[in-house]
C-alpha cells in the first residue's frame, strides 16, 4: 500500500516531541521547534504555484499526412504545481488563490510567540497535496480518572488540491494509550479558524486567542463528559448495541444484507471488546467495565488497529471515514451516559 505521508530517501518527512507517537513517524526532537524549524524538518519548505490549462481539440485530419489537426482553447481551471519536484497537486478554478505552507502555519506564530501552543508534529500527506500541523495546547491537560490524563490539542491544516481550506479545529489524545479522541462537545468549534483560499488568511493574535479559549472550555465540557462514561457500567446488551449505533453509518453505505450486516457488528464487536477489556489503559481502577473504556475500545481500534499502514490510518482519523465514526462514538457514549 502506498504511504500517505511523504517519504525521502527512505525517511518520513514529519517529526514529534517527546515519546513516539501512535503513528510511528518522523524525527525525535527534544524540545518544541520554532515555526520556520518545522517547516523545514517536515519537508514543507516548497511553493506553490499556478499555471493556467489548456486544452488540444482536435478539427480535422490533415488531408495529406492523415494527421490530427489539433487547436488549444482555453481552459476555466488551473493546474497547482509543487517547487522543486514540479509535481501537480490538483486542478483548480480561476479564482483560486495558492495559500503557501509558511502562510498556513503562520496562524500559529502569535500563539507560539505567547506560549498558548507548542507545535508537537507536522507533515504532508497524499505527495503533498494536504499539509497538517498538530500543536498542543498549553496548561489544559486534564484527567478522566486518577492517573488518566487526555491533553487537548489544536490540528491546523491547508490543502494544494482544492478541496479545502486552512482549518484548524479540535483534537484530544489519551495519554495513557495515545488514542485519539474527539475533543468537542460542539462541532462550530472546529469551524472557528477556516479561511479558504484568499489573500486574507492572517489573524491577529486576539482572533486566535479567542478561538483557543473556546476550544479550552470545550475540552472541559468533554472532560466532564468522559467522567460521566467513567461513572457508567456496561454490560453485554449495551456494549452489542453501542457497537451497532456508532458503525451503523459506515455499515449502511455497504449495502449488504441483513445477514451479512449483523455478521459485520459482531466481527466488530469481537474486535473491540478485547481492546476494551484489557487494551492500554482500559484495566485501570475507575476505567475497567465502564462506558468509557468502551468508547476507548472504539477510539483504540481506529487509532491503532484499523487499517493496514499507520499513516493511511491517521488521514482517515483526521480527514477520512474514521474521523466521522471516532466523533459519533463519543456522541453515542455522551447519549448514553447523560
Amino acid at each position: 500500500m502506498a504511504h500517505e505521508i511523504e517519504i525521502v530517501d527512505g525517511v518520513a518527512r514529519t517529526f514529534y516531541v517527546g515519546e513516539t507517537p501512535w503513528h510511528g513517524f518522523g524525527v525525535k526532537l527534544d524540545c518544541p521547534p520554532t515555526i520556520e524549524e518545522a517547516i523545514k524538518l517536515a519537508g514543507l519548505d516548497w511553493t506553490v504555484s499556478t499555471n493556467q490549462l489548456f486544452a488540444n481539440v482536435m478539427t480535422g485530419i490533415d488531408a495529406e499526412s492523415g494527421a490530427p489537426i489539433l487547436r488549444q482553447i482555453h481552459t476555466n481551471t488551473k493546474a497547482v504545481i509543487r517547487s522543486g519536484d514540479h509535481a501537480v497537486l490538483g486542478c483548480v478554478g480561476e479564482d483560486y488563490t495558492p495559500i503557501q505552507n509558511s502562510e498556513a502555519f503562520a496562524f500559529f506564530q502569535p500563539a507560539v510567540d505567547a506560549g498558548l501552543v507548542t507545535l508537537e508534529t507536522a507533515g504532508s500527506l497524499q505527495g503533498g497535496k494536504r499539509i497538517w500541523v498538530l500543536a498542543k495546547l498549553a496548561g489544559a491537560t486534564m484527567e478522566v480518572v486518577k492517573g488518566d490524563p487526555v491533553e487537548p490539542y489544536v490540528l491546523l491544516s491547508n490543502g494544494h488540491d482544492g478541496k479545502c481550506a486552512v482549518s484548524c479545529g479540535p483534537n484530544a489524545i489519551r495519554v495513557v494509550c495515545q488514542n485519539t479522541l474527539t475533543a468537542s462537545l460542539n462541532s462550530k468549534s472546529s469551524k472557528l479558524l477556516k479561511v479558504k483560499h484568499t489573500k486574507n488568511v492572517k489573524l491577529g493574535l486576539a482572533e486566535i486567542q479567542k478561538a483557543l479559549d473556546f476550544q479550552k472550555n470545550e475540552f472541559r465540557a468533554s472532560i466532564e463528559a468522559m467522567q460521566r462514561m467513567a461513572a457508567y457500567g456496561v454490560d453485554q446488551d449495551t456494549i452489542n448495541a453501542y457497537v451497532k449505533e456508532v458503525f451503523e453509518p459506515e455499515i449502511k453505505t455497504r449495502n449488504l444484507s441483513e445477514e451479512s450486516a449483523q455478521k459485520s457488528y459482531l466481527k466488530l464487536v469481537e474486535k473491540i471488546q478485547p481492546l476494551m477489556e484489557k487494551g492500554r489503559g482500559n484495566d485501570m481502577v475507575g476505567v475497567r467495565g465502564t462506558l468509557w473504556s468502551l468508547y476507548n475500545g472504539v477510539t483504540e481500534y481506529l487509532t491503532h488497529e484499523r487499517g493496514r499502514e499507520n499513516d493511511t490510518r491517521l488521514e482517515s482519523l483526521w480527514f477520512g471515514v474514521s474521523k466521522a465514526t471516532n466523533a459519533r462514538a463519543f456522541d453515542v457514549a455522551c447519549k448514553i451516559a447523560a
